[in-house]
């Protein structure tokens, strides 16, 4: 198997991200951030996946501004747990437990 050609080998090198491209990718990024959600997919690749919470209006929201949204299941993620302590007085602290979060994906016309 040494001698196995490579199959990425002869793989069409991807065209280079324009200008216009990393441009929406950052807009989108920044209303998912802003929404609660996390864009998880590497900057300027499409499509871009983001997770939000189940209940989330965001990917509606984008649907209505029209992109094109695909839900693609659900996962756990490590998410913010805020707790109040009461002990002589009153204690917020702060630490990651799991939750289930929805997974999209954006499609773009030149992604």
């Amino acid at each position: 198997m040494a001698n196995a050609p490579n199959k990425l080998q002869h793989r069409p090198k991807e065209p280079p991200v324009t200008k216009v491209q990393r441009d929406v990718w950052e807009d989108l990024n920044t209303t998912i951030r802003k929404n609660g959600a996390w864009a998880v997919s590497q900057p300027d690749l499409f499509p871009l996946r983001f997770e939000c919470e189940v209940e989330s209006q965001l990917p509606d929201a984008l649907r209505q501004c029209g992109h094109n949204v695909r839900h693609l299941g659900s996962h756990e993620r490590l998410l913010p747990v805020v707790e109040t302590v009461r002990e002589h007085g009153s204690t917020a602290r702060q630490h990651v437990g799991p939750g289930v979060v929805a997974v999209y994906e954006i499609r773009l016309p030149f992604g």
